[in-house]
């Protein structure tokens, strides 16, 4: 097993590095190589935070706790962006009543118990929702047309993070950079176009399967981090794959449905092999073969 971090040190190092780099240029004299007149400096910083807490109690407990803010600073052909989202929410299910095994009642009724033999339970909260976003841009303006102030070319960079635990992602670092245009840009309206490419850093261990079905044992500890160790395939896929059908037989003692060699048993066996429970490769074997059996498949030389 291994231990995974949310977002590994490197590819954080990475992105910041490249964003970094990329924005150097914007905080130089912007100026000083230019043909056309100096623009009047834009305001310096803008932003805005919202948060937001709600407590409710009663026949079940939830905490929500959610931030939404963005921090902006201006400069003259440049634009610094810093976008931060996060809701977490723990939840309790709802308040149940826990009797002695043994005790029945049709629903409707009152339970015919005692006080002592039923108590209520109140269950703790745990943690439900978990959505983080977090987004930083930088972007630069080009050409610009003087007159109509629109016509703007601009090229922007930057890196984002998010983490979605509900939805099973723990982790996704992103960088990204393009170009783009403002066709009509006013206080009412505007147009803009934007092109650009990113790269998406995720686990690549498992990129060598192929689309294969394996099994896995996640191990979640109390600190948000966890153990992800992958096991081979199922004896029935690889058996499945070895014979060239897409699934066995729903009466294996009647309807055969192909076969498979004593070579691909072995090895199949051999794949499987940490994960059975023997001691010795000759039995793996048995085990594989009898599994094939058992989906109707003859075992050939």
């Amino acid at each position: 097993m291994f231990h995974l971090p949310i977002v590994t040190v490197v590819s954080r190092a990475v992105a910041v590095i490249l964003c970094l780099l990329t924005a150097l240029p914007s905080f130089a004299q912007e100026t000083a190589e230019d043909s056309e007149p100096a623009e009047p400096a834009a305001a310096d910083w803008s932003g805005r935070f919202d948060l937001g807490l709600a407590v409710t109690e009663g026949n079940s407990n939830s905490e929500t706790f959610n931030l939404k803010g963005r921090i902006v600073r201006r400069l003259q052909r440049s634009v610094l962006r810093f976008k931060a989202e996060g809701i977490k929410a723990d939840t309790a299910d709802d308040r149940f009543r826990l009797v002695e095994p043994g005790i029945t009642w049709l629903p409707g009724e009152i339970p015919p118990v005692e006080d002592a033999a039923s108590s209520f339970v109140d269950p703790a909260i745990e943690p439900d929702v978990e959505q983080y976003f977090l987004e930083f841009l930088l972007e630069r303006t080009l050409k610009k047309d003087p007159k109509r102030g629109t016509g703007k070319l601009k090229w922007h960079s930057g890196i984002s993070w998010d983490r979605n635990v509900e939805a099973g992602l723990i982790g996704r670092s992103v960088a990204f950079a393009g170009f783009g245009h403002d066709w009509w840009d006013s206080e009412d309206l505007g147009f803009r176009t934007r092109y650009g490419l990113s790269y998406t850093h995720r686990n690549e261990r498992t990129k060598d399967l192929n689309g294969k079905v394996v099994g896995c044992v996640i191990t979640i500890y109390k600190d948000r981090t966890f153990d992800f160790e992958i096991k081979s395939s199922p004896a029935s896929v690889l058996i499945c794959e070895a014979a060239g059908i897409e699934k066995g037989s729903s009466e294996p003692n009647k309807n055969k449905v192909g076969s498979v060699s004593t070579k691909d048993v072995e090895e199949i066996a051999k794949v499987k092999m940490p994960d059975l429970n023997c001691e010795s490769i000759d039995a793996a074997v048995k085990i594989v073969a009898g599994t094939a059996r058992s989906m109707g498949l003859d075992v050939t030389a």
